[in-house]
């Protein structure tokens, strides 16, 4: 078969707009999909594309759709997906670890005793700022699991930016100590 009848063909067939519709779900973005995918094709070199449509080429082009979507390094993924909805799916599968507390006053003790400090410290220099406001938002909430669904910034963030200012505050409370 010749590319141009090739394209064509690839192009007037309905099966790919309607699995890129049935991949995207409810979201409205499967025609951006098709898009992507569309423009995917025709950036394969001639032979390649006239080569692969000996084999399977409905199923390379199915493959192409449902990785696009749902590959988190995808370039159309990237490009389309809210990220912190998508962190969100991802938090879904993390267990809730045990809260700091369930009693707020002691939270809240914990969080003027340390702050205090080390608010002052970080906000001369004006470095961890973003630490220290992540820090009070998680010594309110309790949890890493329930700090990145309100701030909606993924968990892994939440926890790796909490866990190092905590460890900051200790050094440096060790520090003041010797």
């Amino acid at each position: 078969m010749e590319y141009a009848k090739l394209i064509e063909k690839i192009i007037s067939d309905k099966y790919y707009l309607s699995f890129c519709k049935k991949v995207c779900g409810k979201n409205d973005i499967y025609q951006d999909l098709y898009q992507h995918v569309i423009l995917t094709v025709l950036e394969l070199p001639k032979e390649k594309l006239l080569e692969i449509n000996k084999g399977n080429l409905k199923g390379y082009i199915t493959r192409i759709i449902y990785i696009s979507a749902n590959s988190k390094t995808s370039p159309f993924f990237l490009q389309n997906y809210d990220h912190a909805a998508s962190s969100e799916a991802v938090m879904r599968d993390i267990p809730e670890e045990e809260p700091l507390t369930d009693d707020f006053e002691i939270r809240q003790k914990v969080y003027n005793s340390t702050l205090k400090t080390e608010e002052r410290i970080y906000q001369q220099n004006g470095e961890f700022a973003f630490q220290v406001n992540l820090f009070k938002i998680w010594i309110k909430e309790g949890s890493y699991l329930k700090t990145a669904k309100k701030t909606k910034i993924p968990y892994p963030t939440v926890r790796y930016n909490v866990s190092n200012f905590i460890k900051k505050i200790n050094e440096n409370l060790n520090n003041n100590n010797h």
